[in-house]
This record gives C-alpha cells, structure tokens and sequence, in this order.
C-alpha cells in the first residue's frame, strides 16, 4: 500500500516524517522510485529497519541492502518515529529520530518520486513530512 507523489522526481534530496503504526508490523519511505527500480527504508515495530532495493515502483521490494535492530526506533504501537532518507549522488544515509543509523552507497536508482509505505495489514499514520533538495 504505496501512496506516491507522483508528479516528483528527485536526484539529491533529503525526506522526513513522523511516523506512528497503530496496527501491524511495519511502513516507512519509498524514494527515487521510477518504473525500473526504487529503494524502501522500513521500520517496524520491534525496533527493526531494512533498506530494500525494489523493482519498480515499490513492488517485489525483497532485497535487502541494510538490516539490522536499532535503539532509536521506538518500539510498539502507537510510537511516534521520525524517520528520514539522505541521498546524495550513491551514498544513501538512513536517519530516525534525528540519529543517523546507518548508510550504504548504491546507485541501482539514481532519481525519481518519492512516497510513503503502510505494509499489508498495518494501518500507518503518517505526518509532517518534509523534502529538500541539495
């Protein structure tokens, strides 16, 4: 369950928003997501995140470029997470709660829309979310 701004394309930017789950397990951002290939950042509710590499648009998202467990997701439902995506050039910089937690170069996708994620059987509040461009 993708909501995309369609009419974006971005290269260099950077994206955050608040983030509250109220059911389920997981969403997050979509970016740079073009017919071809996007990337996912995902947090859930355990205190996991994952960036995926995604064909297209946000569909068959089922590789992992970055997995682990971090202590700046707060944990449970009805948790509020800021969560954000750096990308410059290759180097894609994950942020929650205005931590860094990780960061990978990869240039699989190099620009295009940007959008928002509530996983199947997950119901995702999503809010102040804000873009900037480098």
């Amino acid at each position: 369950q993708i909501c995309l701004a369609r009419k974006t394309n971005f290269t260099d930017m950077a994206f955050e928003v608040q983030m509250s789950l109220l059911g389920g397990d997981a969403g997050g951002i979509l970016l740079r997501a073009t017919t071809s290939a996007s990337y996912y950042f995902r947090i859930s509710s355990t205190g996991y995140y994952t960036l995926f590499l995604c064909a297209a648009t946000g569909t068959l998202c089922n590789k992992p470029l970055l997995s682990s467990f971090s202590g700046q997701i707060k944990q449970g439902l009805h948790q509020s997470n800021v969560i954000a995506v750096v990308a410059r050039g290759k180097l894609i910089e994950l942020y929650v709660n205005d931590e860094r937690i990780s960061s990978i170069n990869d240039g699989s996708s190099s620009s295009g829309q940007i959008g928002l994620v509530a996983e199947v059987g997950s119901e995702v509040v999503f809010s102040h979310a804000r873009v900037w461009t480098a």
